[in-house]
């Protein structure tokens, strides 16, 4: 798959719901289903670095900017 196809899968992955955005609980939630042990100060520093716009949700946009910025993470 190409990378613009697993940013998308990972982002639906992250979407509960199908809203179109990822909320802080959904990001927490991925985090603690794969294992991934964050404190809730460093998943929301996450979801700060991807929230842009500051409206409290994480748009595919956004999404695609903090995975180039942040490969690593995603």
């Amino acid at each position: 798959p190409s990378m613009s196809e697993k940013l998308r899968a990972v982002f639906y992955e992250l979407d509960s719901g199908a809203k179109g955005y990822i909320l802080y609980s959904d990001l927490r939630s991925a985090f603690l289903r794969y294992d991934i042990e964050f404190s809730y100060a460093t998943c929301g520093e996450l979801f700060n670095l991807a929230d842009v716009n500051r409206d409290g949700r994480i748009s595919y946009e956004e999404w695609v900017r903090f995975a180039i910025d942040h490969p690593n993470v995603v």
